[in-house]
């Protein structure tokens, strides 16, 4: 849609979009760059090169908050680039990001006095206002100030990952702000869903413009902000059929999505864009019980198809290891400062972020891509600003989700113990889960551990049916492998599979000692080592064929060959051992 975002002569006669007068432009928060500051880092960086033998002409490029000194310098080997690079992030702190590609050396150092990037700045520069975009995003400026603008639809799902306070709300509301001033009501919809009821409680006063509203079957008070996880559940489900929904129609009008299927429609008959933020999405998933299943489920159903259907979700968390399982389908993230390299990679595949100066200062990644960005800032006052102006006028654009939403009180509820990621982060470290574990560690009593084991059991029971659905083969020893589980907690999961109908047994012969004589009469000279073999299993009572190749020193062809010759001899037979194996990956015998 070619659409002139900030022309408010294309907006229909009863609305009004907000004017850029209602966002601050924080001019009393810009600072520059002294000369003082650029020589003295110029200084270090190249008494570093030169204990390296290297020189090379450095060109600044000042930023708000960080500025680039990208040094020219000849090529060298892969090994003596990374040893520079590492002396340069020593050097300065573990917040300078250093990287060298091809003879260029560019330094990324926070500067003393960084200055606050307004999300008025980008919202009113040409490249958001001449985007053409469907939905514009002011995303944040890249190092040299140049405002970056990105298109949801086209991306077409965001990803969020980063610590506590390092600006990931903020980008939301940054994300929630744009899209007031690009799209009218009619336009564009939002499904917010916030575990902390406090994030996006401004944005209430919009139920009867720019928010869908979700309601349950027997008609209870419309939810505007979804906080609780039945809600979330339920919200998810609906928005899974709303775009199966949609996808009907798109088949009816010859259209392959919305941006074509609205070509072809005029006035009402049009869609609008939907999209989904959730914020915390970890406050949501490691929960007991069916409801966190559901709602991984529908997320991995609207990130694989709901982009063409113009349902957009942008995800957010704290916790890096919660959204490893869906982060393929999310071909642009966005990494905040982390604590360790390894959330970094999980996030964007490299690592970096873990090297950012906090405060909106972020890795963007789209594709192979991986760019550095500062996000525009805007507080409270701002955003009430602009919702008070768009609420006060008589808009009437509902959408209402027609929901089941499980009442608190009912069966279903899901309590879960405030200690909960306490619990399960000691339980990581220590390999095991037991009662008398937590109740020393976490100064409980016994009925509580319990309570919290039979939690941390269950989130631990969904990742080892993911992690077996895969092979249709179960062991205690591949979940401890795969879920960093002791002995013990892999046996007692497995048993919990087993109860849950979710794994069966498998009947397979394994061979043992019978005790019969060692006479062979079966038509082939005897194999040398015959006796060997025999005197080696006769001490465990078990005979397979891994035994005999690790302290025989053989091939498998020659164990198979002995094994014939002492099942023919009476020597040992077949035993019926049961083995566990995936037979129900639905998991409908779980209780919660």
């Amino acid at each position: 849609m070619e659409t002139d975002f900030l022309n408010k002569e294309n907006a229909p006669a009863e609305y009004v979009s907000p004017g850029l007068d209602l966002l601050d432009s924080y001019a009393d928060e810009q600072y520059d760059v002294t000369d003082e500051e650029v020589k003295r880092n110029c200084d270090e960086i190249r008494a570093i090169l030169s204990r390296h033998q290297l020189t090379g002409l450095i060109e600044i490029h000042k930023g708000q908050t960080v500025t680039l000194y990208k040094v020219i310098t000849k090529r060298i080997g892969r090994k003596r680039s990374e040893q520079v690079v590492e002396d340069l992030e020593l050097i300065f702190s573990k917040i300078v990001r250093a990287t060298m590609d091809d003879g260029v050396i560019c330094v990324e150092i926070p500067n003393e006095r960084p200055s606050i990037v307004p999300l008025r700045e980008i919202i009113g520069s040409g490249e958001f206002s001449n985007s053409g975009y469907n939905l514009p995003i002011a995303a944040g400026v890249e190092l040299d100030g140049t405002p970056k603008v990105i298109d949801l639809a086209a991306a077409p799902h965001i990803l969020v990952g980063g610590a506590l306070g390092q600006g990931k709300t903020v980008f939301l509301n940054s994300v929630i702000t744009s899209l007031l001033y690009a799209r009218r009501p009619d336009e564009l919809k939002f499904v917010l869903i916030d575990a902390k009821k406090y994030e996006f409680g401004v944005y209430s006063k919009l139920q009867h413009s720019y928010l869908a509203t979700s309601q349950n079957g027997q008609g209870g008070v419309p939810v505007s902000i979804v906080s609780s996880s039945e809600q979330a559940e339920a919200v998810l489900r609906a928005l899974c059929k709303e775009m199966e929904d949609r996808y009907k129609l798109f088949g009816g009008a010859s259209a392959d999505n919305i941006k074509s299927y609205n070509r072809k429609c005029a006035g009402s008959d049009r869609m609008p864009y939907l999209v989904v933020i959730i914020d915390e999405y970890a406050d949501f998933v490691p929960f007991e019980g069916k409801c966190s299943r559901s709602i991984v489920s529908s997320v991995s159903q609207l990130a694989q198809k709901g982009g063409d259907a113009g349902i957009h979700l942008i995800i957010a968390s704290r916790r890096p290891d919660i959204i490893s399982h869906i982060r393929s389908r999310f071909p642009m993230r966005i990494a905040f400062r982390v604590s360790q390299m390894v959330d970094s990679r999980t996030v964007i595949d490299v690592s970096g972020a873990q090297m950012l100066a906090g405060k909106g200062d972020m890795l963007y990644e789209q594709g192979n891509v991986v760019e550095r960005l500062q996000g525009g800032y805007i507080d409270m006052s701002e955003m009430s600003r602009v919702v008070d102006f768009i609420s006060s006028q008589p808009i009437s654009s509902d959408l209402v989700l027609a929901i089941d939403i499980r009442q608190d009180g009912k069966k279903g509820k899901i309590d879960i113990d405030p200690m909960f990621g306490e619990a399960v982060e000691l339980m990581s470290k220590k390999k095991d889960c037991t009662p008398e574990l937590l109740q020393e560690r976490l100064a409980v009593g016994y009925s509580r551990a319990c309570r919290i084991q039979r939690q941390i059991d269950s989130l631990m029971l969904g990742k080892a049916v993911e992690l077996v659905s895969g092979t249709d083969i179960c062991t205690p020893a591949m979940l401890q492998d795969g879920l960093h589980i002791g002995y013990e907690w892999a046996c007692r999961i497995l048993q919990q599979m087993e109860d849950a109908g979710i794994v069966g047994a498998k009947i397979v012969k394994m061979p043992i000692l019978t005790g019969g004589e060692c006479e062979y009469d079966g038509g082939e000279d005897v194999d040398p080592l015959f006796d060997k073999a025999v005197e080696l299993v006769s001490e465990t009572n078990i005979c397979t064929p891994a035994i005999l190749q690790k302290n025989l020193k053989i091939g498998c062809n020659r164990v198979r060959r002995i094994l014939r010759q002492m099942e023919k001899a009476g020597v040992i037979g077949a035993a019926i051992v049961e083995r566990p194996v995936l037979i129900n990956k639905r998991r409908e015998g779980l209780s919660s």
